[in-house]
């Protein structure tokens, strides 16, 4: 696994400006004698794009990953959730003075998973479509109009952020916006 050339300015010199080319060194230098003329670059081209598209398939499997452990840490929260809620069933027999601060708790570990960890598991679940390709109406049929704040303010800097960091076609010298995403999400 090589990176692509780059000159001494920092720019990449290739057609391609992904992070990662999957092939050697060597055979890098003897594609690039080998294919001299136009149509034979082509087939570099060619072979370069389908190189690349094992770029997309790590990338994805890192949002994968996210995505599951995201899911994980819901499951956690729900189940410090259930203990916190019969702690409070047998302090309301025994101990009503100290209910207070374990229904805090409970409201606490309930508002992280609904919102910080739902958020975020939405926001990952849409950054994962968009890097596929998918339309976003098959992702996400029927948003709330009431919802809508939430969904600008919160999720789509996230999926931003997300797409800037996962996506191989994206390098840094390419800044996708705020408006790329919102359109594909309309």
């Amino acid at each position: 696994m090589v990176n692509a050339p780059v000159s001494k300015t920092g720019n990449v010199n290739s057609i391609f400006t992904h992070r990662t080319i999957f092939i050697g060194d060597a055979i890098w230098r003897s594609l690039l004698h080998r294919f001299d003329h136009h149509k034979s670059r082509l087939a570099l081209v060619n072979f370069l794009k389908r190189t690349n598209n094992q770029t997309e398939i790590n990338m994805s499997v890192e949002l994968k990953i996210k995505s599951k452990h995201l899911a994980l840490e819901a499951k956690v929260i729900r189940f410090e959730e259930r203990k916190v809620i019969k702690q409070i069933k047998w302090l309301k027999n025994n101990e009503p003075k100290n209910l207070y601060s374990k229904e805090l708790e409970l409201a606490s570990l309930s508002d992280h998973r609904k919102y910080v960890v739902g958020r975020e598991n939405r926001a990952t679940f849409l950054a994962r479509a968009f890097i596929a390709g998918t339309p976003y109406n098959k992702v996400e049929v029927k948003r709330r109009d009431d919802k809508a704040y939430e969904f600008n303010a919160y999720i789509i800097p996230r999926v931003l952020e997300m797409v800037k960091k996962y996506h191989p076609k994206f390098d840094v010298r390419r800044n996708i916006t705020k408006e790329e995403i919102i359109d594909w999400c309309c």
